[in-house]
């Protein structure tokens, strides 16, 4: 890993974003609110290109460099979902087909981590299927899926031992900041699926190469992640618990909630401060005394579970974003 790398990382995707978003409004590449929008107006789509790119070509390079089976399926998978998620931003696909190949590219990256017990696997590809999902779902307003990713490539970089996955981490730290520039609210540019399906594999990916390795213990990466795995799956539950039908677009999430309250940067800004004064802290506790483990990872989900309560995400209302 060297400086140059993350310099480069940021600056290509800051110039690429902003190419994308001149390409996207010239040809009418919009994001148009809807059910699940957090937006009143359109804003130009398919900004995750600008990291998109950077991060993925270095993930094919170091594939073809080292010849390591994971480190192919994890560049080849992560590609293949841009690939799709762009086709979505643009045609939108079937559910029932995304949702087939998230679970395709979770099975071949489980297998490439040797993972041969089949309870075993068949756990962590629905886990890493269900992480590229959710981390779609969490990526509602600006700033605060790219923010997610910054924040969990800093940790893994801080409270572990990365070795060959540290320059990974860092340019994608470095790619996802150079995006944020376009994304912070108010938002010129959103990433769309082409990102957000991206970030949610390799981020799953990685933190299970991680923990394999034995460098990163998943249950760090789950208090790192905890405001969007929390979120998310809180209100998957709540869904189903009073019978909406789950496929159906909606904008019940807790930090959507928050969002139309308190507006998006106030939210993106409360998840940088949750994550630097709550969830860090609990990240080095954990590796200090790790027997503890659940109760680390406890206490991180705790307020997030507490703002699903008091936001009662998952319960659909009327109010709508300003």
């Amino acid at each position: 890993m060297t400086l140059g790398l993350v310099v480069a990382g940021f600056v290509a995707a800051l110039a690429l974003t902003a190419g994308t978003r001149q390409f996207a409004q010239r040809r009418g590449v919009l994001a148009i609110p809807n059910a699940r929008s957090s937006h009143a107006a359109p804003v130009a789509g398919i900004g995750g290109i600008g990291f998109v790119a950077p991060v993925g070509a270095w993930l094919c390079w170091n594939a073809v460099q080292g010849g390591d089976v994971f480190a192919v399926v994890l560049a080849g998978a992560a590609v293949a979902l841009a690939v799709v998620g762009l086709l979505d931003d643009v045609r939108e696909l079937s559910a029932a087909l995304r949702l087939a190949l998230h679970f395709v590219a979770a099975g071949a990256l489980v297998i490439a981590l040797g993972e041969t017990r089949l309870v075993i696997g068949a756990l962590l590809t629905v886990a890493l299927a269900w992480f590229i999902n959710l981390y779609n779902f969490m990526d509602g307003i600006d700033g605060i899926a790219a923010s997610q990713a910054v924040l969990f490539c800093l940790g893994a970089l801080w409270f572990g031992e990365p070795g060959s996955m540290a320059a990974a981490l860092a340019l994608m730290a470095a790619a996802c900041a150079g995006f944020l520039c376009f994304n912070w609210p108010p938002a010129k540019i959103i990433m769309g699926d082409v990102g957000s399906y991206f970030l949610g594999f390799v981020i799953g990916a990685i933190a299970l190469r991680l923990h394999d390795a034995g460098v990163l213990p998943l249950a760090t990466s789950g208090i790192l992640l905890a405001a969007f795995w929390v979120d998310a799956s809180y209100t998957l539950l709540a869904r189903l618990a009073t019978g909406q039908r789950v496929a159906m677009a909606h904008r019940s999430h807790a930090y959507q909630k928050l969002a139309r309250r308190f507006g998006h940067a106030r939210v993106t800004v409360g998840l940088w401060a949750l994550s630097l004064a709550w969830f860090a802290p609990l990240a080095a506790l954990h590796g200090r005394f790790a027997e503890l483990w659940l109760l680390w990872l406890g206490m991180a989900t705790a307020p997030c579970v507490g703002l699903c309560i008091a936001f009662r995400a998952g319960v659909p209302d009327d109010t709508r974003h300003g």
